[in-house]
């Protein structure tokens, strides 16, 4: 019997006996309360169960709910992470649906292209009429629009320029969904300023910085560009090379600032001389170039280069007084001279070399005959660079007289170039080479030392009042290690510097003045001394006799051919003698031919004479032997 209905029994029934007599009543009533307990325990479980799945799911969404909403912060976060991103990239951002509706546009959209930003959200598609009033180069939006109709999934790059001056580089990227268009994105960057850098650096490097002028680069790029678009070569260019004459005496007398401001001066005055098609550039230092592309004839090229000569004559103003220059200029044509840039401005540069030659301001056509000449020039160089290697050069000494005694006093040095062949090649024809290829200091060093040896060989033999005169060049004197070199071999031959004296033109003292006068003291305090050449053809000055450390004074032998028979010539190089005698100057009249020059000078008091009436040059060896002779008749 189930225990409830037990206990009920024995709770409520004082007669045990019914238990028993109504043992099937009883029993169904407990296998009732069986059954029921059965089911209350299979609810129980049920609920137990229902609970347990209910507290799990309610966990579960709990946690899914706190996940989605970790999702949702990380989402907000990136959104204003990308928002923000979207602001700040530094880029216009425009967002735009297949109907041409802007859908979003960035921060910077909305500030630099307020026009175009207006539309975002509307249900209207962006005015293009609008837009093409805001470009400067409007056909550039059609193209684009062209583009997108043929090819819709083209990614598109570009560069629009703006009626405001701003320029943006755009890029463009369709937008897919499942490979179908939904829309564009367009990207646009300001890039003003990186062009206004890019152009400058541009115009740099195409430039001149001084004059404005297109460069060297400029030109060969320009005259490459004209060529290879003219196949057929019927199209004529012209190369006129401009090299002005006597600049650098503006940058030594007045400063590099008055000739930067001649050079500029000089620029536009060459501007009004040539057409508007043509292209005036400047190559560097005092080096121009004319390009000429349109036709003109060659009695247009004559007139142009006419022009340019008599304006570059006229006087510029700097620092308060004028100053005169004139140019040099040569011509060469394309096709016919050559058909290179480098070519044709190499050969209108051989041509303005001719012009110099010729004594400078005028102007010459390249021809054939340029270039032998030219490449007979550069053989010549070369093998004067032979000679200076192999000791080619040799001295000569020709004797200079005292007037009084008739005896010899001193010796002037004269290179000579015997080449391997024997022939014998003249100081004019080498000199002027060595000069304009800068050998001539080499050939001054050689000198010098040959000079040193020959004082030293007599110091031996007991001859110690020689002194020797050296020729010494503008471009040897401002050798930074002149003074150095000739003290070295001086010491190297144990001579002294009173044995040696230097002979400079007065072109040198056109030079800084400044610069000349602290290396002549420098010398000057190893003894040596020095002698003006050729005296009165140069820019004759009395005020560098007193400023400056002179000895002697050398008469031109110009001023004494026919002294006796010219007026003039006799007054000038009597003039030559008192001036000299006044300042204490010993004068040496070069050049004697005669016995009436001779006596000329002796009646004015000359000190000292040279020239083929008294000696020859002669070889060191007959020097040698003449000194030696003349010391036995003494």
């Amino acid at each position: 019997m189930h225990k409830l209905l037990l206990r009920q029994l024995q709770q409520h029934c004082e007669n045990a006996g019914l238990e028993y007599s109504q043992q099937p009543l009883l029993q169904a009533i407990s296998n009732t309360y069986e059954e029921h307990e059965l089911d209350r325990k299979a609810l129980d479980e049920s609920l137990f169960l229902t609970s347990k799945e209910l507290n799990e799911r309610t966990q579960l969404l709990r946690t899914q709910l706190q996940t989605l909403s970790q999702i949702q912060d990380q989402l907000q976060k990136s959104l204003t992470a990308l928002n923000a991103t979207f602001d700040a990239t530094g880029e216009i951002i425009l967002s735009l649906d297949n109907l041409g509706r802007l859908v979003k546009s960035n921060k910077m959209g909305k500030e630099l292209l307020p026009e175009i930003a207006k539309y975002e959200g509307r249900q209207q598609a962006i005015s293009w009429q609008n837009v093409h009033k805001m470009l400067l180069n409007p056909w550039h939006l059609t193209e684009i629009v062209d583009s997108l109709q043929k090819q819709p999934k083209i990614n598109l790059k570009g560069t629009l320029h703006f009626t405001n001056g701003r320029i943006f580089e755009y890029h463009s990227l369709p937008q897919l969904q499942n490979n179908l268009l939904i829309g564009r994105v367009w990207c646009l960057r300001d890039v003003t300023e990186e062009k206004k850098i890019e152009e400058f650096i541009h115009h740099q490097a195409y430039h001149d910085l001084l004059t404005g002028l297109p460069n060297r680069h400029f030109l060969l790029e320009k005259i490459d560009a004209i060529i290879k678009d003219n196949p057929e070569k019927d199209k004529k260019l012209a190369v006129i090379f401009i090299d002005l004459d006597n600049f650098k005496k503006v940058n030594d007398t007045d400063g590099h600032e008055a000739g930067d401001k001649l050079l500029r001066i000089a620029t536009k005055r060459m501007r009004n001389c040539v057409r508007d098609g043509d292209i005036l550039a400047r190559l560097g230092g005092d080096e121009f170039l004319i390009l000429i592309e349109s036709p003109i004839s060659q009695s247009g090229l004559t007139r142009m280069c006419s022009n340019i000569l008599d304006t570059l004559k006229k006087p510029f103003l700097l620092n308060n007084h004028n100053h005169f220059i004139s140019c040099s200029m040569g011509i060469s044509i394309y096709p016919r001279d050559d058909t290179v840039p480098d070519g044709l401005i190499g050969k209108a540069d051989m041509a303005m070399y001719r012009a110099k030659k010729l004594g400078k301001n005028n102007f010459q056509f390249y021809s054939e005959e340029l270039e032998r000449l030219a490449l007979h020039q550069l053989e010549f160089e070369n093998n004067l660079r032979v000679a200076i290697n192999k000791q080619q050069i040799s001295i000569q000494l020709q004797p200079e007289i005292n007037i009084t005694t008739g005896k010899i006093v001193a010796a002037e040095a004269l290179a000579r170039w015997t080449m391997a062949d024997g022939t014998v090649i003249p100081p004019t024809q080498f000199i002027p080479v060595a000069e304009q290829a800068n050998l001539i200091g080499e050939i001054g060093r050689l000198v010098f030392d040959k000079v040193c040896k020959e004082i030293s060989r007599w110091k031996r033999h007991g001859i110690n009042d020689i002194t020797v005169a050296i020729n010494l060049s503008a471009r040897e004197f401002k050798d930074s290690e002149l003074v150095n070199n000739i003290h070295r071999k001086m010491l190297e031959h144990a001579i002294d510097g009173e044995k040696i004296v230097l002979e400079i033109t007065e072109s040198l003292f056109m030079e800084d003045k400044e610069s000349v006068l602290r290396t002549m003291n420098q010398l000057r305090d190893i003894g040596i001394r020095f002698a003006i050449d050729d005296f009165g053809t140069g820019y004759s000055s009395f005020s560098y006799l007193q400023d400056l450390p002179i000895d002697y004074l050398k008469i031109d032998r110009s001023f004494l051919i026919g002294v006796t028979e010219n007026k003039k010539k006799y007054a000038i190089a009597r003039s030559i003698i008192d001036i000299g005698n006044h300042l204490d100057l010993k004068v040496i009249a070069e050049g004697i031919e005669d016995q009436e020059t001779l006596d000329f000078i002796i009646s004015n008091q000359c000190a000292m004479a040279q020239g083929f009436f008294m000696h020859n040059p002669l070889s060191t060896d007959d020097f040698f032997a003449l000194l030696i002779k003349d010391r036995a008749t003494k």
